[in-house]
């Protein structure tokens, strides 16, 4: 058994995988497997993974029919061996000594959750910004309020720089809902705080770097149905955080961010009927 099992969906991601697995392999910490998991890429990602499938045996390349990138996940889920789960997107990279500094933050057996700071770089590489939560520990309350407090702590809704209890996702058979293509980390989450029953501690150091590339999910999603989902994913979580009987500030923050997502659409759907028009 490694202590982290690194998840990594990939589907015709060639142009950048080798950069973000040579930044896992690179690592100065060592106890980790990477699970590449192919969602049916057509494109030569299959080669690039095994060839560092060959020549590091913590490598593990498993290829599967398309079915999205949270039915990938499911599947690096169900290999993993680790004691803490990491995703990582196969456009983004890990910073030198990532591994080891999110691996310091894990605290005591009470810890759950550990949270890690992040960089969002723009497609010249060049950091734009830096995200931090701030506070050394949360409490389960706090941890899922940090989902929504995005003037306060940034953007936590990401997985990717959270390490996440093996136990805890095995245990309460938490997975991703393959049903959305939009804000499945978020309220893969929520299911996951709803679950923990200890505290979540951050780290101060940039575990992860963003790269925010060309017709990324963020930037493209206006244009498309994944609108749709996001307001779908966010009416569950609203209900979900009600069922796991979250304080009523919690659940606020989570109507919010539902009424946010409604504006959303339509704006989109205004922008639409005006482009229609022309």
């Amino acid at each position: 058994m490694h202590s982290v099992s690194i998840i990594i969906p990939i589907y015709n991601g060639e142009r950048y995988l080798y950069q973000c697995l040579e930044s896992i392999q690179m690592q100065g910490y060592t106890d980790f497997e990477v699970l590449m998991i192919d969602d049916g890429s057509t494109d030569g990602s299959a080669g690039i993974c095994m060839e560092f499938a060959e020549r590091d045996s913590r490598f593990r390349y498993k290829h599967k029919e398309n079915g999205g990138v949270s039915s990938a996940r499911n599947v690096g889920i169900e290999e993993s061996t680790g004691e803490w789960l990491l995703f990582v997107d196969a456009d983004d990279k890990m910073p030198d000594n990532a591994l080891g500094n999110f691996m310091a933050c894990r605290g005591d057996e009470r810890t759950d959750l550990v949270v890690g700071a992040y960089a969002i770089e723009d497609k010249e590489k060049q950091t734009v910004e830096v995200l931090r939560v701030g506070k050394p520990e949360l409490s389960k309350i706090d941890s899922a309020n940090m989902l929504f407090l995005e003037n306060k702590y940034g953007y936590q809704g990401y997985i990717w720089n959270k390490l996440f209890k093996c136990s805890v996702v095995l245990e309460n058979n938490i997975r991703f809902d393959e049903r959305y293509r939009f804000n499945e980390d978020r309220l893969f989450c929520v299911e996951y705080i709803c679950a923990m029953k200890g505290v979540a501690k951050t780290c101060d150091d940039i575990i992860y770097n963003y790269v925010k590339h060309p017709g990324s999910t963020i930037g493209t999603m206006g244009k498309d149905l994944r609108i749709l989902d996001d307001y779908t994913s966010s009416l569950y979580i609203y209900e979900r955080l009600k069922e796991c009987h979250f304080p009523r500030r919690t659940v606020s923050l989570s109507r919010d961010n539902l009424f946010f997502s409604y504006d959303f659409i339509r704006h989109n759907l205004k922008l639409a009927d005006a482009e229609e028009q022309v």
